[in-house]
Order: C-alpha cells, then structure tokens, then sequence
C-alpha cells in the first residue's frame, strides 16, 4: 500500500519560514510579495510587486545569494523608505486647524539646513505639503496612495506606499508612523527626496 506523504509545519520540525521559504534571483513577483505579506502582513499593490522584484532581482544578482523575509524587508527599506534621504529635505513641523469648515495647515520644511515655513487654506496636510515642496521647485505628481500596515494587532504600525510619476515614469515611496496621516507625509517627504536627488545628479 503506497503512504500518504504528509506535509509538515517549519514549527512541527524546530524551523521558522524564514529558514523555509527563500527567494532567489528566479522567484517571481508574486512569490516575493507574498512572502513580505506572510512575515510582516505588508500587502503589496500590483504595480508595486513589479517595481519592488526589480530591487530584489538586483540585490540577488549583487549578492549572488537568497534573501529570506528578513532580507527582503531590508531591501524594501532601502528602496522605499530610506530613498536618497541625504538629499536634505525633512518636514520639521505641521499643524492643522478648521474654523467655519475652513481648514488650514502650516508646514515648516527643512531644506539643506535652512526652514521655510509656508500656511495653506481649503486643502488637508497632504496636499499642503505637495503645494509647500512645488514652492520650493519640488513639484510632486502623485498618482495614488495606498494604506498598509507592518505586523498586526496593538502594536502595528501604518505604512503609506506613494506613487508618483517621474521623467522616467512611475516610481514609488514609502512612509511608516503609528500615525496614518505622519505615515502618508513622510512618504512625501521620501518623494521629494529621491526627485531632488534625481534633478541633481
């Protein structure tokens, strides 16, 4: 009689998933966006499955290794949330405030050292702080957000993923914060930091 083969569980055998599933410089986008997804319930848009494989496929061809979960994230940070942060751009400080149902928000930016603090009526942070950087020559041409989460439970975090077009076409940021609307600002900020670097080089 032939045996049923039974699959077990990395816990049933004294290994997690990282030690299990491993991409490598084949693994398809998918592949890799799920393993982000079941490590740190990161849920990738389809543009940015493809987008991000690419940063993947390059850090395995330069390494010439598999990456696990850990890895990836790390690559995910680079690429996302740690864009061309030298670039000298940071938001220093924002406040926000409705009277009579019109709002009104004060940003303070940093630029290479110096502030420049600008107020902006009938519009939320997100579009006051685009009209802020275009002030200053940074024009951001967002095409979408998307809300996300790294983990799960009290102590996960808000991930905003940006989208925006560029010389070259699309391409992405990210911004992470307990706070949705800090979240989705600081990956303005990681936006205009990579096309500052862009219009420099």
């Amino acid at each position: 009689m032939r045996q049923k083969s039974v699959r077990k569980d990395p816990a049933d055998i004294g290994r997690d998933y990282d030690a299990v599933i491993r991409v490598n410089s084949q693994s398809g986008k998918g592949g890799i966006a799920y393993l982000l997804e079941t490590a740190f319930g990161i849920e990738l848009p389809r543009r940015l499955q493809i987008d991000f494989a690419r940063h993947v496929q390059q850090h395995t061809d330069t390494t010439g290794t598999e990456v696990t979960a850990a890895d990836l994230w790390k690559v995910f940070e680079e690429a996302y949330l740690r864009a061309d942060v030298d670039a000298g751009i940071a938001i220093t400080s924002y406040d926000t405030a409705e009277t009579d149902g019109d709002s009104r928000t004060r940003i303070t930016l940093r630029i290479d050292g110096r502030e420049h603090t600008s107020a902006h009526r009938g519009c939320g942070p997100v579009e006051a702080l685009a009209a802020a950087l275009e002030a200053q020559s940074i024009r951001i041409d967002v095409v979408g957000l998307h809300q996300t989460s790294v983990g799960s439970g009290a102590d996960s975090e808000a991930l905003t993923l940006l989208e925006h077009r560029t010389a070259d076409g699309g391409a992405w940021s990210a911004g992470r914060d307990r706070s949705v609307l800090s979240a989705t600002l600081s990956a303005v900020i990681a936006a205009a930091n990579r096309i500052r670097a862009d219009q420099t080089a």
